[in-house]
């Protein structure tokens, strides 16, 4: 579909599409012709911008004399969990003598593994609750999610600005699920947070879910964000589309003093895989800031549970 819209695009996309020496620009790419797709099956009129020796978006949509930006990023593996991966499969199979088979395992933390407390020689009480805590998995990746693009130089400070996250590269396949959208996730009987929803809704102290278990709420330690969400601070970005292999979400700012209109609504429902329960809209209903309240209080009152 994008062939027969845009083949001179394309053919410029094409050195970064075939880059066998950085794989972040084959991602981007793809990522470019996922989004430009997806629009164009929802009869978008929308049009790619040339690179030029400024920043701009990558997209501009246009109609009814409006304009609104739209930024595609393609989140990648943090640098140094890439490198290790990459030495792990080049790794040569060491056979044991008398045995035919050989096993490796390798574990991945995509968004870079904790750091150690950095004050493990001085006085633990001394310590002001922050360097107390713990940085754990849930946290660096909401932090990293939340920063993402954080300067802002392609997005929009007068026009409607979209940024769209595409988690489709196959290193997310069993990471990166939509249910990360929700702002608290269970499995086999513990209460985890949604880093996505944490990384744009949550707020400074909200309490960060990890391996927390009711039945016994004191023994897993409750972390608290030490920033804000990236929809609480001043942000050119309107809403976020985020695209997975099989879940096309929308997540609104509920403070954008430049919102999507209307029309534009009424087509981004129709991308492929759009799906409406996970997303956070101000439409159709506009009362996204009272779901968001509700949503808060709901895990502070989990978050007392261990008090």
């Amino acid at each position: 579909m994008v062939f027969e819209e845009n083949k001179k695009w394309l053919s410029i996309l094409k050195p970064r599409l075939l880059d066998i020496n950085d794989y972040s620009e084959s991602s981007s790419a793809l990522a470019e012709i996922r989004a430009y797709d997806y629009l164009l099956e929802a009869e978008i009129l929308v049009r790619p911008l040339p690179r030029k020796s400024y920043p701009t978006s990558d997209f501009s949509i246009e109609e009814n004399n409006e304009k609104v930006s739209l930024e595609v990023y393609a989140k990648q593996l943090n640098g140094i969990e890439s490198k290790d991966l990459e030495n792990f499969y080049n790794e040569r199979p060491q056979f044991q003598e008398g045995k035919n088979t050989y096993t490796k395992v390798h574990i991945i933390t995509p968004f870079g593994k904790p750091k150690e407390n950095e004050n493990i020689f001085e006085s633990f009480e001394e310590l002001s609750r922050e360097q107390k805590q713990q940085e754990n998995t849930t946290e660096i990746a909401i932090k990293k999610i939340a920063f993402i693009k954080d300067k802002e130089n392609q997005l929009s400070a007068t026009e409607t600005s979209i940024l769209w996250l595409d988690f489709q590269d196959e290193d997310w396949d069993l990471l990166m699920k939509v249910n990360q959208l929700l702002p608290v996730i269970t499995w086999h009987g513990l209460f985890y947070s949604g880093a996505i929803w944490y990384a744009f809704y949550g707020c400074k102290d909200a309490p960060i879910f990890e391996n927390f278990s009711i039945e016994s709420p004191f023994l897993t330690p409750i972390n608290k964000m030490r920033h804000e969400g990236r929809f609480q601070t001043s942000t050119n970005i309107d809403a976020v589309v985020i695209s997975f292999p099989r879940a096309t979400v929308v997540l609104e700012n509920p403070e954008s003093q430049k919102p999507i209109k209307p029309w534009l609504w009424r087509k981004l429902i129709s991308m492929p895989w759009f799906n409406f329960e996970y997303s956070y809209l101000n439409w159709p209903n506009p009362n996204l800031k009272q779901k968001l309240e509700s949503q808060r209080n709901t895990l502070i009152a989990l978050s007392n549970l261990a008090e």
